[in-house]
């Protein structure tokens, strides 16, 4: 299975810079065709030898290399036996592409960092007790509501209490059987 794996275009390790030029398109046309080798840690060495730009560190920038590999080989860039203009156009096509997409990796690192940033602030508060999941609510407003319909239900208990009496009586014994109703939805008895 082929792992994906980011790198930093403006710092490549010797491999890193060997492994994304063998993974072009060119260089599986020259494999197939079997002109010349695939590019090596000892080819890129030799192109440093032979003046590639190095970063302080020793990384390279695939956009240094883009350019030194143009500046080289512009001579073996020709358009019907000329000098093609064309091949220093697509150089700066391709070196704006390349920066956009290393501005396009960022903003997605930046993003990516921030979604799971905020991902991590609610799994925490989840965690303290200040989130809770909408499933667990809605499973206590469902047994809330079949409570108060039990509840509801039971009033026809209450009918003993309500024989015989009229008027007053039964205005005050009402109220003490709504108190209770009313104490027993809240919680408290």
């Amino acid at each position: 299975m082929h792992q994906s794996r980011t790198f930093n275009v403006g710092a490549l390790k010797r491999t890193e810079l060997a492994r994304l030029l063998n993974q072009t398109r060119t260089a599986e046309i020259r494999r197939r065709s079997k002109r010349d080798k695939v590019t090596s840690n000892t080819t890129i060495g030799k192109w440093i030898d032979a003046g590639l730009p190095v970063n302080p560190n020793g990384s390279i920038n695939l956009l240094e290399v883009c350019a030194w590999l143009v500046c080289e080989r512009k001579e073996s860039i020709t358009v019907d036996g000329r000098l093609a203009d064309e091949g220093k156009k697509s150089y700066m096509k391709l070196k704006k592409d390349l920066m956009q997409s290393q501005v396009e990796a960022n903003n997605a690192n930046t993003n990516w960092r921030k979604v799971k940033t905020e991902l991590e602030e609610f799994k925490r508060r989840m965690q303290k007790g200040e989130l809770v999941d909408a499933s667990v609510i809605e499973k206590e407003e469902i047994a809330k509501a079949h409570y108060v319909r039990e509840t509801l239900e039971d009033l026809v208990l209450y009918a003993g209490r309500l024989t015989g009496k009229r008027g007053q009586e039964l205005r005050e014994e009402l109220e003490k059987i709504g108190r209770e109703i009313c104490i027993r939805l809240a919680g408290d008895a």
